[in-house]
């Protein structure tokens, strides 16, 4: 019998970077013991484009989508990562009375530090367990603000 290995194949979530000059896309597959690209793509941004913020979306939009389409891509499962200035993180502890409130806490804390509008911007956190502060307990929280402005 012959065996290609295609019914061990585990394929990756697909890697996707936006960037100013390119759309780049990679998926990754586990053969067995071995790792290996199972599909890629690059498509060049004209510098045109990035001036205009409406041609520039709808362009990536198209791409990506034309990408997905002709490419040998399997799932749409993606990971990506935002330039910094789409996201911020910061660290807040709040008191063991506050945890029934803790999400309006964060939210309202944040939206001062990053100075955001709560109708615009998506606020988002994680509980990271609690931490000593001096004699008290206090629960660590990791906010992320991340910008989903239309």
């Amino acid at each position: 019998m012959i065996n290609f290995g295609l019914t061990n194949n585990t394929y990756r979530p697909i890697g996707l970077d936006i960037g100013h000059s390119s759309i780049k896309m990679i998926q990754l597959m586990l053969n067995g013991d071995h790792l290996a690209v199972h599909a890629s793509e690059q498509i060049k941004i004209d510098p045109e484009i990035n001036s205009d913020q409406q041609k520039r979306k709808e362009f990536i939009t198209a791409s990506i989508r034309r990408i997905l389409e002709k490419g040998n891509f399997q799932g749409k499962n993606t990971v990506s990562c935002l330039p910094s200035g789409l996201l911020k993180i910061t660290s807040l502890r709040t008191t063991e009375a506050e945890s029934e409130k803790t999400e309006q806490i964060l939210k309202k804390e944040v939206i001062q530090r990053f100075g955001l509008n709560p109708d615009l911007d998506a606020v988002n956190y994680l509980a990271a367990g609690n931490v000593r502060q001096g004699k008290k307990l206090k629960m660590n929280s990791f906010c992320l603000r991340r910008i989903i402005r239309q």
